[in-house]
């Protein structure tokens, strides 16, 4: 096993191998399920991954070291994996994708590799495909979390695609990105932009829910984004939360609304933010008159 690659992707990669190195034979799986897609003929063979030892690690992929066989892949070898796992709908390798399009060439220089086709193939499906994109959201939130945790900054490679996210609506891909926004909203880099970001999901997400005429209760984004911006200004926190009551509709209910208005009740009222703020209060008394 690669740790240094487990690392960087913020994922356990558990494979297992019994051919040779070849697109043909490379195995592979994402994230936290208990089973992987093996290639081998054009056949998608489930393959039991559960421990071995003691701990969750001592599964047969760490054994083997099957990831090594993926990155000494050639940049063909490589797009016949892709490929394969695109025309079969295997959204749980969405890894691969992001490993050949951001990381593969910078990491590991050994053997001569074009990342350029599976960055253009990230670019499509990130923009296009539903199912890969709730698993790159989820996957892109899980890298953002683990740079908090680890102190490190890998979430720069991926941004860019990250952004592509916000374009089309859909509920799992919009909570992973207010899940995501909740840690980024924290780097004084990004919070500009990233505020703006989140001010433009939330339009997006309730003027969705609104045109086609569906009634939602949104469990995101959680109590933690708007305290971010509490703590940056009060005005920050009324820009924001006053575009949400603008928006909102009686069919659509976030589950932290109480939260929020109790962080509303708690602005300093000033001659700049009063009539902003006497306006949303007055909103409020008629949502949600048993919060206010």
């Amino acid at each position: 096993m690669d740790r240094l690659k487990v690392e960087v992707l913020n994922i356990q990669h558990r494979t297992l191998n019994y051919g040779t190195p070849s697109a043909a034979n490379c195995i592979n799986k994402a994230g936290d399920m208990e089973k992987q897609y093996v290639i081998d003929d054009d056949k998608v063979i489930i393959v039991d991954q559960d421990p071995i030892g003691r701990t969750p690690r001592s599964n047969p992929a760490t054994y083997t070291g099957v990831f090594s066989y993926i990155r000494d892949l050639s940049t063909d070898e490589a797009k016949e994996v892709i490929s394969f796992f695109e025309s079969h709908r295997v959204s749980k390798a969405h890894f691969l994708f992001i490993y050949f399009a951001v990381y593969r060439k910078k990491q590991y220089k050994e053997i001569p590799f074009d990342s350029k086709y599976f960055e253009n193939k990230l670019v499509y499906l990130c923009q296009r495909d539903d199912d890969f994109r709730r698993a790159f959201a989820g996957e892109f939130w899980r890298i953002a979390e683990n740079d908090r945790k680890n102190k490190t900054n890998h979430f720069d490679g991926i941004e860019k695609y990250w952004r592509l996210l916000f374009k089309k609506y859909d509920q799992q891909v919009f909570d992973n990105l207010y899940r995501t926004l909740e840690i980024t909203l924290k780097d004084p880099a990004r919070y500009k932009e990233h505020k703006k970001l989140l001010k433009d999901a939330l339009k997006k997400e309730i003027e969705y829910l609104k045109t086609n005429k569906i009634s939602a209760q949104l469990w995101e984004p959680g109590r933690e984004i708007f305290q971010t911006l509490k703590e940056h200004s009060d005005n920050d926190f009324l820009d924001v939360f006053s575009q949400v009551i603008d928006d909102l509709d009686e069919g659509i209910h976030y589950f932290w609304m109480k939260d929020w208005i109790a962080i509303f009740k708690s602005i300093k009222v000033t001659s700049k933010n009063k009539k902003l703020y006497n306006r949303v209060e007055s909103k409020l008394k008629n949502l949600y008159p048993e919060y206010v």
